[in-house]
């Protein structure tokens, strides 16, 4: 086990890293994308297609 870990601890810290970085850019992303959408959708002043989606969404859930 101990020299099985030796080799594995400069690996999982870039590793950790990356994998971190890619879900806070996701997840980043998503949220700017959920929030231009709504803007999108304010914007365009389409209440009854929000309505329409809004229960689609929930039946999905």
């Amino acid at each position: 086990m101990a020299k099985r870990q030796s080799p594995t601890p400069p690996k999982n810290p870039f590793a950790k890293a990356l994998s971190s970085g890619l879900f806070q850019q996701k997840k980043v992303r998503a949220k700017k994308g959920k929030g231009a959408y709504i803007r999108r959708q304010k914007h365009q002043k389409s209440l009854p297609a929000a309505f329409d989606v809004l229960p689609h969404a929930v039946c999905a859930i």
